[in-house]
């Protein structure tokens, strides 16, 4: 079963979770309470939020005790307008997307000749401090250049795979 839960979370995480639940169908033995709980998790993280309460319908059912405050939260009714709302926003940044994955940007390490280059670099700073505050930490002993720290974070900023 533990098989069948990394497939779960390894389709879910990647934003597959029609997949994911075509999977969980197609099994070939009962789906367990993790395999439930799984996917009802990812589906709230990437914001399907109907197949993540259909989920947690089954995991109260399977078992009751696996459902906290914050999964059954996730059971309340939801107000059509809100989610007009969502799928407006949805459709909104799949729109953009498809506008940014329709074109080809060559970049490399330390490359400055981007039209928006400063934006970009401004971008990668923010993100950088973002995944500071999540706990990541840059592997620095990889720029083997002899130059102090931040100035080694710079240089991994600027590289197309961060810490390696």
């Amino acid at each position: 079963m533990d098989h069948y839960v990394k497939v779960i979370d390894m389709l879910g995480s990647t934003r597959y979770l029609d997949e994911a639940f075509e999977f969980i169908e197609k099994m070939p033995l009962e789906p367990s309470v993790n395999i439930w709980e799984t996917l009802m998790d990812l589906c709230r993280v990437h914001g399907h939020m109907e197949l993540g309460d259909h989920c947690a319908e089954l995991v109260e059912q399977l078992d009751p005790s696996r459902m906290n405050e914050q999964s059954k939260a996730g059971l309340l009714p939801v107000i059509p307008s809100d989610l007009a709302k969502q799928k407006e926003k949805k459709k909104l940044a799949s729109q953009s997307l498809l506008e940014v994955w329709s074109r080809v940007h060559e970049y490399r390490a330390g490359d400055r000749s981007h039209p928006n280059t400063d934006k970009l670099y401004a971008e990668l700073r923010h993100l950088r401090e973002q995944m500071k505050e999540a706990g990541y930490i840059l592997e620095t002993r990889f720029v083997l250049h002899d130059i102090d720290h931040e100035s080694k974070e710079e240089a991994l900023l600027a590289h197309s795979n961060i810490g390696g």
